[in-house]
């Protein structure tokens, strides 16, 4: 009858004292960090790891963490969490509860230069249509003295002699004379009708800033003459514009010619 009193005691011994010895190996903690208004704010996902070891978890939402100490010789901690400082922490061995405070890392940026280079003929992605663009980079690679000669190096167009006699050149689009294809200034028809036979030569090379050409049938915005293409001849704006440009030209034929341009803010 004894012995039976005595394990009903021991049981009951062993109920009530076995969360007290389950709560004795692990930590319950929970890490937050102080907002501006001085507030707590607790932190998920941060890890907390002992150090030295593979142990550990990460914080609920709440911020709230168990870990187990069963096993654990070392009294730090390793908390970590991206874009905070990481820390380590130091707890006494008879502590069973702790709430640790995370200080955010100042990140600070060193300056960064992006350069790009583009090349000299490119094709527009900003336009629906196949634009192919002819940048000034191009142009410095002809002996251009006018929008005539601009495209000696540029396959899309072919520039022939209208009238040998007066030295009239006319473009051609698709094999097609220009008088099918629209030419255009700052996206301004300007070059049309009785102007197609000498037009080309109206426009000095330094003027220009690039050249964009489609082929085919393009935007009837602009006019109706676009049945093989357009060309749109960009000027160089005053902002951009050099205080004194010189362009001499010469050829074996006797030919000369001379460019003078200047640009200067009154106010």
């Amino acid at each position: 009858m004894k012995t039976i009193k005595y394990s009903l005691l021991f049981g009951i011994l062993i109920i009530v004292l076995s969360p007290h010895s389950s709560s004795a190996q692990n930590i319950v903690g929970y890490v937050y960090e102080v907002n501006d208004d001085h507030e707590k704010s607790f932190l998920p996902g941060v890890n907390i790891v002992w150090q030295g070891t593979t142990t550990g978890t990460a914080s609920d939402v709440n911020g709230r963490f168990v870990l187990s100490k069963s096993g654990i010789k070392t009294t730090q901690l390793v908390v970590s969490l991206m874009g905070f400082k990481t820390d380590t922490v130091e707890l006494k061995k008879e502590l069973t509860k702790v709430e640790i405070q995370m200080v955010p890392e100042a990140i600070q940026l060193q300056e960064v230069e992006i350069k790009a280079k583009i090349s000299k003929t490119f094709v527009s992605r900003l336009s629906p249509r196949k634009v192919q663009v002819v940048t000034e980079g191009e142009l410095q690679r002809a002996a251009c003295c006018n929008l005539s000669e601009s495209f000696e190096t540029n396959a899309s167009i072919d520039v022939s002699y209208s009238d040998a006699i007066t030295g009239a050149k006319q473009i051609q689009l698709l094999g097609l004379s220009g008088i099918y294809s629209q030419i255009q200034t700052e996206n301004i028809p300007s070059i049309r009708g009785m102007a197609s036979a000498y037009g080309l030569n109206y426009i000095p090379g330094p003027w220009m800033e690039s050249i964009q050409i489609s082929k085919g049938t393009a935007s009837v915005i602009n006019g109706y003459e676009s049945i093989t293409g357009q060309i749109n001849v960009e000027y160089k704006k005053p902002h951009g514009a050099d205080k004194l440009y010189v362009n001499l030209f010469g050829n074996s034929n006797g030919r000369m010619e001379a460019n003078l341009s200047s640009g200067y803010e009154l106010n």
